[in-house]
């Protein structure tokens, strides 16, 4: 007679339920190039030549593209400049989203006092974060 052994294990399975959070903070960055594609991009605090002036309106193109995290608008602040003329941009205000480039145009008014000679002058493109 064969003899018949049952053996009885008991599994036990411990779950955890490991509820999470986290935060990604707002970073409001920004590129600016001096070409649609992208790919000649301006260093900061480097020299733009504007190349030979005229007095009255003169042109210079920039492109912005959001490389941040989050919607911006661009912001224009004057750091220097030569007495008697001004620095306006095409930008209305809309908001950039992230990796959206927009096309900037830069308009330089030189006075029809100005003298002949080299000149410099330095303004600031940033980027604020935009709520909707």
């Amino acid at each position: 007679m064969a003899l018949l052994i049952t053996l009885t294990f008991a599994v036990t399975t411990i779950l955890y339920n490991i509820p999470n959070t986290g935060t990604i903070v707002a970073s409001p960055y920004l590129r600016l190039y001096y070409d649609k594609d992208c790919t000649l991009e301006y260093l900061n605090n480097t020299n733009v030549d504007w190349g030979t002036l005229t007095i009255g309106s003169n042109i210079h193109h920039w492109w912005v593209k959001n490389t941040g995290n989050c919607n911006i608008t661009l912001t224009l602040t004057i750091l220097s400049f030569p007495s008697g003329w001004s620095l306006s941009w095409n930008y209305t205000g809309q908001i950039l989203e992230p990796s959206q480039v927009l096309h900037i145009l830069m308009q330089l008014q030189v006075p029809s006092g100005a003298l002949k000679g080299a000149y410099t002058w330095t303004y600031r493109i940033g980027a604020e974060e935009a709520f909707l």
